[in-house]
Order: C-alpha cells, then structure tokens, then sequence
C-alpha cells in the first residue's frame, strides 16, 4: 500500500462522507440533529465500526462527540436498512470499499479478515482484468485451476454443515 494515502481513522471517514453529502465535517461532531445531517453522522458512525473494528462504541463516540448508546443506535438504523433495501446497502459496500482503496491502515491488527480478503480481491480483479485484455486465453488456463479449487472448496464445506 502507498504511504501517500491517509491512514484510516474516523476523522478520514468523516471527510469523506462529509464530501460525498456535501456537508462541512465539522457537522458529523455538531450536537446538530437535522434530518439531512443524521443519515449521513449514522452511516459514518457503521462505517467507523466495521473498517475500525477494534474501536470500543466509547471510542467511536468520542470521535462523534456522542454517546456510546447513540452510537449503538446508529450502527443498528444503517443494519436495518440495509436489510430491508439492498440498493442501500450495495451504497455501503460501494462506500466502504471506496474508503479502503484511498487510505491505508493504521495497523495491521486493526483489520479485519474479511477487510483484508476484500482488499485481496480487489488487487486480484485488478490483475485479471488487465491480463484478460491483453491475453485471454492466458487468463482462462490461469485462473480456470484456481476456479476450480474455490469451488470444490466451497462444496466440500457445504457437506460439512
């Protein structure tokens, strides 16, 4: 990963929601509770605790000038919703993995394992589409073995439960 990028931290999640709302992000710490502000501050709140899993609600309220009883309400509001509207949470996972391509860990305990499996696969994709531009038969007779083995892994642990 480039040490250019900012390393994750609330402060970079609230600027970048705040930029993606248009909103000042000094407003994410506001004692503000308008309805333009509140989704915004609940989706920065979730999105503090799933890239920062480490972060206690305490910690993550702090950084939000909340409660930690607020911030539980916030991460249970965006979970529901996006339960109920898959656009909402395919908006998430868009956010999400924007948030991880433009900034670097602050540690590398402090990420999960699906965060790092996810940060694996997009370099993977990466890689796949270029080679399946400019060769893809090479791409087919590399990655068809690698198929292969995911899926009967996949089966196998499917047999297990």
């Amino acid at each position: 990963m480039s040490a250019s990028r900012p390393t994750l931290s609330p402060a970079v999640i609230q600027q970048h929601i705040a930029k993606s709302y248009g909103l000042d992000v000094r407003l994410f710490k506001s004692k503000r509770r308008t309805r333009h502000l509140i989704r915004p501050r609940q989706i920065a709140i979730w999105l503090t605790r799933e890239l920062m899993p480490l972060y206690s609600l305490v910690q993550i309220g702090r950084a939000y000038n909340r409660d930690h009883t607020t911030v539980m309400h916030a991460i249970r509001k965006i979970e529901e919703m996006s339960r109920r509207s898959s656009s909402f949470f395919d908006m998430l996972t868009i956010i999400q993995d924007d948030i991880l391509a433009t900034t670097r860990p602050a540690d590398p305990k402090d990420v999960s394992d699906e965060l790092q499996a996810r940060e694996l696969a997009r370099t993977v994709s990466l890689g796949l589409s270029l080679l399946a531009k400019s060769d893809p038969a090479a791409t087919i007779r590399i990655f068809e073995p690698i198929a292969k083995r995911i899926a009967s892994g996949l089966e196998s642990t499917e047999a297990t439960q």
